[in-house]
């Protein structure tokens, strides 16, 4: 099978999201515009690619997003997406072609790292397909998993409002008694700024730097505008306190970014935000909703009010597959397993893709 390595920017962004949206292993991660949004981040530089067959007619066979960060290190939020016409053995060898490529960029430039996050909403990772043990050690990536807590949504509103936790329908019952409201955002300037300026806010009280404004206004832009994002904001007395981005894509919702102020979590709006959320994904054709990364283990601290807050949603836990390789300092030679297959035709064929799309 001939094929060839070409840039994300090469390829029209039609026929890249439309690989994504025909695929099980595409989610939102993997869609065009949202690797431009992460390269508005600052040291964030894209390196996303596609495999393209050589023969006609012209065909993607594989999308590969990744991003050099900070000079150091080479991640890929999404993992590779297949197209769905390729055969098992023709699988297997664009997910090496992909796989290898990562690995030849990494050494090539001295990068520290090499991390690989599979999203879990993908189609091919829910439900009864989820697999047993994470895909990425099959490509040379340690196993460095976490889990997130899922809430499947095929069911009626009564039962889903049921599996809340107590003390989250207390919560949200308070929100309400205190004259919160919540209302979706429009793809407006003005409720971009509204968003912006509150992301800021928690940021900055957190001691963490803000993102550039960049990254909302693409995401208005491209995503709140499709409807692949959902941003609910919680109001009262008519002002924004807190504020919900949700995806929306392939029948699943997840949370993508959020902010508030102090007051917020006192009158329980955040309890309120994600449970309108829930339920405009169910009244919207929704099968399942991400509550957010889990920390199960924790006794204490912000990562044990996190875990808490998002299990009492009544979510059960589902895999977040994580894979990474740490080059060794100043190391000459390639990684393993690049190494291994140098030798071989196909390794061959490799680096002079690799050569034509990277040098």
């Amino acid at each position: 099978m001939k094929s060839r390595i070409e840039s994300r920017r090469d390829i029209d962004v039609d026929i890249w999201n439309s690989l994504i949206d025909r695929s099980d292993d595409g989610w939102f991660f993997h869609r065009y515009e949202f690797q431009e949004a992460l390269a508005t981040w600052p040291a964030y530089e894209d390196r996303s690619f596609a495999i393209v067959s050589d023969q006609v007619p012209y065909d993607i066979l594989a999308l590969q997003p990744c991003h050099v960060r900070g000079n150091e290190v080479l991640e890929s939020y999404g993992g590779i997406v297949c197209s769905p016409v390729l055969g098992p053995r023709q699988r297997r060898e664009v997910i090496k072609l992909a796989y290898d490529t990562l690995f030849e960029f990494a050494a090539k430039y001295s990068l520290r790292r090499l991390d690989v996050r599979l999203s879990p909403m993908a189609p091919s990772l829910l439900g009864s397909s989820c697999p047993r043990i994470n895909p990425l050690v099959h490509h040379g990536l340690d196993n460095r998993p976490s889990q997130t807590y899922i809430i499947n949504l095929q069911c009626s509103e009564e039962e889903l409002w049921s599996r809340l936790h107590q003390n989250c329908r207390t919560h949200i019952r308070k929100a309400e008694r205190e004259g919160c409201t919540v209302r979706l955002a429009s793809p407006t300037l003005s409720d971009l700024e509204r968003y912006y300026e509150l992301h800021c806010e928690t940021y900055l009280r957190t001691g963490v730097r803000p993102h550039p404004r960049e990254y909302f206004s693409s995401i208005w832009q491209h995503f709140v505008q499709s409807g692949m994002a959902v941003i609910f904001f919680a109001e009262r007395d008519g002002v924004v306190i807190a504020a919900d981005n949700e995806i929306f894509y392939k029948r699943a919702m997840s949370g993508w970014t959020a902010a508030g102020n102090t007051l917020a979590a006192s009158l329980g709006a955040n309890n309120l935000l994600h449970w309108r959320a829930m339920q405009w994904a169910l009244r919207n054709g929704g099968f399942w909703y991400e509550s957010g990364e889990a920390f199960p283990g924790a006794r204490q601290g912000k990562s044990k009010g996190l875990n808490d807050f998002k299990r009492s949603f009544g979510g059960e836990l589902y895999p977040i597959y994580r894979g990474g390789y740490d080059f060794p300092v100043l190391a000459k030679e390639l990684p393993v397993p690049v190494a291994a297959s140098v030798t071989s035709r196909l390794s061959l064929r490799i680096v002079k893709s690799f050569k034509r799309y990277f040098l």
